[in-house]
């Protein structure tokens, strides 16, 4: 992670120290998309830095646009609803099973998010980083780390077998660090989980921080989550034909762990 990206005049430098301090070394890190380095088509591919290169293809009309902050470590994705970027590459490298499928097979790992909403759409699918099948009904399987379109301090992660019965649903708000909400803030979000597909095993921080688990949340995983599609960023069809799906954002870095915080 390039640590000079986090401002401090967004935060406080214990908060920013705190976000900081939750981060594993660099080997574990299997995904690292920095818009400061995005590679050199910008607006058609964003290149991932690790050494799995499983670079992201740009979707949508309009597309995210690149915005370069010349002298700055700043630089950012505009990123608007019904747009954002594919996975290109071996899409199992981010199926993440739990123990819920089979005894041991479980598979820990983490996102951080980096960016700014910009914009805050009441009732639209504020999908951050899934990996799941397109249904189009919510019946979806995978797993979603997401903002929420019904409160504008909220996070949700979503792991399901096919069904939203049957389903690890985790939900955040939080009052404490953001009551007035996210918009307009620089935010790093940060999902954990340790494989074992249950609430017990997963956190959600704010930078930083971790926030306390919202009492209406599902704790019923019954099944596999994998799938065959890839990974996306943004816009994804799991919940209807896309329209509406996504974040209105400024998209500084997306990162992914294949261990937990």
């Amino acid at each position: 992670m390039n640590r000079n990206r986090m401002r401090t005049t967004t935060a406080t430098l214990a908060t920013t120290a705190l976000a900081l301090s939750i981060l594993p070394s660099p080997a574990d890190r299997i995904l690292y998309l920095d818009a400061a380095a995005p590679g050199s088509l910008p607006n058609l591919f964003w290149t991932d830095l690790t050494a799995n290169q499983h670079d992201f293809i740009i979707t949508g009309d309009p597309a995210p646009v690149h915005v370069d902050n010349p002298g700055s470590v700043n630089d950012y994705y505009d990123m608007e609803l019904d747009n954002g970027f594919i996975g290109l590459g071996d899409e199992s490298l981010f199926d993440f099973e739990t123990d819920h499928a089979g005894a041991g097979l479980g598979t820990p790992f983490s996102v951080n998010v980096y960016l700014q909403v910009t914009q805050f759409h009441v009732e639209m699918g504020k999908v951050l980083v899934s990996k799941t099948d397109e249904p189009a009904t919510g019946q979806f399987q995978g797993w979603i780390f997401s903002l929420n379109g019904d409160k504008q301090n909220r996070a949700d992660f979503f792991a399901q077998p096919g069904n939203n019965r049957d389903r690890l649903y985790h939900w955040i708000d939080d009052e404490t660090g953001f009551p007035g909400g996210f918009t307009g803030e620089d935010i790093m979000v940060t999902l954990t989980h340790d494989g074992s597909g249950t609430h017990g095993g997963t956190k959600q921080y704010v930078n930083g921080t971790e926030v306390t688990i919202h009492p209406w949340s599902q704790d019923g995983l019954n099944g596999s989550i994998t799938n065959d599609n890839p990974i996306k960023i943004g816009t994804n069809h799991a919940f209807n034909d896309g329209a509406g799906i996504g974040e209105d954002a400024n998209l500084y870095f997306v990162e992914i762990y294949d261990t937990e915080l």
